[in-house]
């Protein structure tokens, strides 16, 4: 068995893969309507408020997640802020998948 620490970088990278698994999952489901807030986020990985805002952030800022602010539900409702995938995110996406898919076989 090995006691290795996980190094920070592949720590940091599988929860960001999960964050990022959140939210290509919401675009797949409904792409016009594919915001999602720190709170689904948060309930979907298990991560906690302030990593899942600080993953977020990181995300935007690797070209990965877009913030949107002023958002609505299906039923008019003012919904607050939350983020998105970024087509260069769909296209990881579908590329991690692949790769998944592969692995299995």
């Amino acid at each position: 068995m090995n006691d290795a620490p996980i190094p920070t970088v592949v720590a940091v990278a599988i929860l960001e893969r999960a964050v990022l698994a959140v939210l290509i999952d919401a675009a797949q489901r409904n792409a016009e309507f594919n915001f999602v807030g720190l709170k689904f986020v948060q309930n979907e990985t298990g991560i906690g408020r302030e990593l899942v805002r600080a993953i977020l952030r990181q995300l935007r800022d690797k070209g990965l997640a877009i913030y949107g602010s002023g958002l609505w539900t299906d039923d008019g409702e003012v919904a607050g802020a939350g983020y998105a995938a970024t087509p260069a995110a769909m296209t990881r996406g579908a590329t991690i998948n692949a790769n998944e898919s592969r692995a299995t076989q």
